[in-house]
């Protein structure tokens, strides 16, 4: 912030958004992440754009892993909160993968998918996760 690089703040934002990721700091990391994803918008960075819609989804994705594991539960069932966090998962790895297929990025394109996949299975939507899995 301090020399102006706006591109470097927006990086660092969203390193600082993985790292709180990684601490369980879910919240706080998401504010990282959001501001990643301004700042790259504001300066027309669409690979740091897509990068932080990429890391948006990947918090809520541990998020609601990190939820579903430290509920007690039934088989087969996820609170509303689990669903919510996992589908705001989805939401932004669509965001990401539209993004990606437009910059013709393939290695991002298959990530996005793998990560639809994953997320899809643990919502039970298995159908789903098989599609985006096969692409």
């Amino acid at each position: 912030r301090t020399i102006g690089d706006r591109i470097g703040e927006a990086k660092a934002s969203g390193n600082l958004g993985n790292t709180l990721k990684i601490l369980g700091q879910f919240d706080e990391a998401v504010v990282c992440c959001q501001r990643h994803l301004d700042i790259s918008q504001e300066q027309g960075d669409k690979v740091g754009e897509a990068r932080a819609l990429y890391n948006i989804g990947n918090v809520y994705h541990a998020k609601g892993k990190h939820l579903s594991w430290n509920m007690a539960q039934d088989p087969g069932y996820l609170t509303q909160e689990v669903k919510e966090t996992l589908q705001k998962a989805s939401e932004y790895y669509e965001r990401n993968l539209s993004l990606v297929k437009e910059l013709g990025d393939r290695a991002a394109q298959g990530r996005a998918y793998g990560n639809l996949g994953n997320t899809q299975y643990l919502l039970g939507n298995f159908s789903e996760a098989i599609a985006f899995h096969k692409e």
